[in-house]
């Protein structure tokens, strides 16, 4: 029987396919999927108190504050408590260090479990990936690798995005390591393993075997 509110938290280095994952995850499951990115453009663009508290950290050039973010994910989820939603959230950017996850325990309360998964990848693997990887200049579309000469299916020209260097991916993959070791040690047990090597398709079917586990409901098709 799973509590009245169940948060799975998915982790994963940058390049891991966890935004495909989550999103297959909703089409397939009962579950809802908060991203803290999402969240907090959705703020900004609603002009809401957060969302101008938001946008002014962002043009100063500063990182958004725990709080901030806090604020933000905890609206969310009292909203999916109060809507009928299903109760199972899928957290993809929250929590990202310690201090976050205590606040997340605290104003969840005890009628609650929380869950992480971490969809593992090496970081050779990963460098691969970003490295590999190109974007549309005309709809954005994201191709994980392309043939020399190859244009998005729109006709738009494919390009490497200017952040997918050596050096950032590095910096990337450090700052995942140091948050991803923390929240490991703070969760402890709750904590999942997931093989990220292979195919999406393969690395999702991993992901959704253990929220089978799990006792978590499929949508009916």
């Amino acid at each position: 029987m799973l509590e009245s509110l169940l948060i799975i938290i998915l982790l994963g280095p940058p390049g891991a396919g966890k935004g495909t994952v989550a999103q297959r995850l909703v089409e397939d499951f009962e579950v809802q999927h908060m991203s803290t990115g999402d969240m907090l453009r959705a703020e900004v663009s609603g002009r809401t108190e957060l969302g101008k508290q938001i946008e002014d950290t962002v043009k100063e050039g500063k990182l958004v504050e725990d709080t901030l973010v806090s604020a933000v994910v905890k609206t969310g989820i009292d909203k999916i408590r109060t809507d009928g939603l299903p109760k199972v959230i899928v957290l993809d950017g929250y929590p990202r260090t310690e201090d976050q996850a205590r606040s997340l325990s605290e104003f969840t309360g005890r009628d609650r479990k929380i869950l992480v998964v971490v969809i593992d990848v090496p970081d050779e693997e990963v460098s691969a990936r970003i490295l590999g990887r190109r974007i549309c200049t005309v709809c954005k579309k994201v191709y994980g690798s392309v043939e020399p000469g190859q244009r998005c299916t729109c006709g738009g020209e494919l390009i490497q995005r200017s952040d997918d260097t050596e050096e950032t991916v590095k910096v990337r993959l450090n700052t995942y390591h140091t948050q991803q070791a923390a929240l490991s040690q703070y969760y402890r047990e709750r904590v999942g393993q997931i093989n990220g090597v292979g195919p999406i398709n393969e690395v999702y079917k991993r992901v959704a075997d253990y929220f089978l586990g799990l006792g978590i409901k499929k949508r009916r098709q």
